[in-house]
């Protein structure tokens, strides 16, 4: 994966478990985006393989609160 992050937001996303494997180039820790408010929240298909610290439940819908993920999604459409 070639997107580029910008420190601010690596150094918001400092609950990561997994190290950033999401900028390492395999997409199989990338959570599918359902639904985007171009903002800081992306709604998520079903639950994540692995524990998140940034996964929101909100009754039958999962969001992701993560930062990089988010900047992924919004700014380079992955």
């Amino acid at each position: 994966m070639e997107a580029q992050i910008e420190d601010y937001i690596l150094q918001a996303t400092n609950k990561c478990k997994k190290n950033f494997s999401c900028l390492d180039g395999g997409k199989d820790c990338i959570c599918k985006i359902v639904h985007s408010n171009n903002n800081h929240t992306v709604q998520i298909e079903g639950k994540p393989v692995s524990a998140c610290n940034y996964i929101l439940s909100m009754g039958s819908k999962m969001y992701c609160l993560c930062p990089v993920r988010n900047e992924l999604h919004n700014r380079h459409k992955i």
